[in-house]
């Protein structure tokens, strides 16, 4: 009876916690980890997952951290799309260098990559201003066979506008082109600024 009432608990937890990675109410989130803890319920990967992509959505790079602690603390393991959520948390809060930091770790423990990922390793470096980072893991996902979008695309030629790169910029858009890979505004417009920027416009 007591073990089913855990169970029971456990479970209407975790269907609250995926209620609130949909509505990125982050709070209630850590809230509802926190009265599991008093409960003494155990916390999956799953329910981990749940609210580190809730406070991704919103941009509280800090707290996916503390939970990635956490769930180190508690020995639960971190999957694709755990990593994919933190990085991209860290990614959209300008810590770039913490998400570079979560990549490498993936590689380490050989947890794969995906499309998901390498778009917020790519966006990271572009915030780094790291254009040649930027294009190595671009190049990777061509290696590996891991498909690369729109997001992808914007993100490489992206990192190439600071530095002036508008070569490597038009090979990206070419390259686009060449995949069947579907042009955005924000893509063109990147490019664009990319030529603007050294005047290869003229």
């Amino acid at each position: 009876m007591a073990e089913r009432e855990v169970q029971s608990n456990t479970i209407t937890y975790s269907a609250t916690m995926s209620s609130c990675e949909k509505g990125s109410r982050w709070e209630s989130a850590l809230q509802c980890i926190a009265a599991m803890e008093q409960r003494k319920l155990e916390s999956s990967m799953v329910t981990f997952s749940a609210l580190i992509s809730a406070c991704e959505k919103c941009r509280e790079w800090e707290h996916v951290m503390e939970v990635f602690s956490m769930m180190a603390n508690r020995e639960v393991a971190s999957d694709t799309i755990v990593f994919s959520a933190a990085v991209s948390a860290c990614a959209k809060g300008g810590e770039w260098k913490k998400a570079l930091q979560l990549i490498s770790e993936m590689t380490q423990k050989q947890v794969e990559l995906n499309t998901i990922t390498f778009n917020a390793a790519i966006s990271a470096c572009e915030k780094g201003e790291l254009w040649e980072r930027a294009l190595h893991f671009f190049c990777v996902m061509a290696q590996h066979e891991v498909e690369r979008s729109t997001i992808t695309f914007s993100a490489a030629i992206n990192a190439c506008v600071e530095p002036g790169k508008w070569s490597v910029a038009l090979k990206l858009l070419t390259g686009m082109v060449h995949c069947e890979v579907e042009l955005d505004t924000i893509t063109l417009s990147a490019a664009i600024t990319a030529c603007k920027e050294d005047g290869a416009w003229k």
